[in-house]
């Protein structure tokens, strides 16, 4: 969570949902000012006396979250070379595993992984987040159309997307992970799991339509 007293905004963030990238940006630019408050990342309890503050957050389409999450996880099991994580996945946790387990509430982290590997918190679903707040949020921003989104803010600058890492689109490699990995029995299995985040950011429950 960001706290700017300035501009009178409030960024909370579920788990992958840019929010690492957006931390340094909007803490790490002379535009923004000093009169910020930096929370944990994902500290969702907004200070008291603050209602006025126009509250925002990121969201992200469940089905490339879901993926993002998997690799995520088998990265923090064995490292971040692709090629660590397929093998991996391949032996310890293919995708299909990992959407079952993440749906059923069944996903532990394995005795042999370092203690960052993601534990319930992480694997939570964007609506689960939310709802610790005292307030909705009053925009939600789509991470799948970033730049467009942050630019329509009008307590951000409209430039803003000029301060966003140039491989902002490929740098989050799950694009390739959608139509090949799901099978009927995975778009159900997130469909359920996140039913509250497709209801709330207007997402498609088509995987194949997911751009990043």
């Amino acid at each position: 969570m960001i706290v700017h007293h300035r501009d009178r905004w409030i960024y909370v963030a579920p788990t992958k949902t840019a929010s690492s990238m957006l931390h340094t940006v909007l803490q790490g630019q002379p535009f923004f000012g000093v009169d910020v408050d930096p929370y944990n990342q994902h500290h969702m309890t907004v200070p008291l006396g603050l209602d006025d503050y126009r509250l925002w957050t990121t969201c992200r389409n469940p089905f490339g979250r879901m993926a993002s999450l998997w690799r995520h996880w088998c990265s923090d099991c064995c490292g971040n070379n692709h090629e660590q994580v397929v093998a991996y996945a391949e032996r310890h946790m293919p995708f299909s595993d990992f959407v079952a387990r993440v749906d059923n509430g069944s996903l532990r982290r394995p005795k042999w992984a370092p203690k960052g590997t993601p534990t319930k918190f992480f694997l939570r679903t964007q609506a689960w987040f939310w709802a610790k707040l005292r307030r909705g949020p009053d925009a939600y921003v789509q991470v799948e159309r970033l730049e467009q989104e942050l630019a329509a803010l009008p307590w951000l600058p409209a430039d803003i997307a000029k301060y966003l890492p140039d491989d902002l689109q490929t740098r989050h490699q799950t694009r390739h992970l959608m139509a090949a990995r799901y099978t009927e029995t995975e778009r159900q299995a997130v469909m359920r799991w996140a039913a509250e985040d497709f209801s709330i950011c207007k997402y498609s429950t088509e995987p194949t339509e997911v751009e990043w």
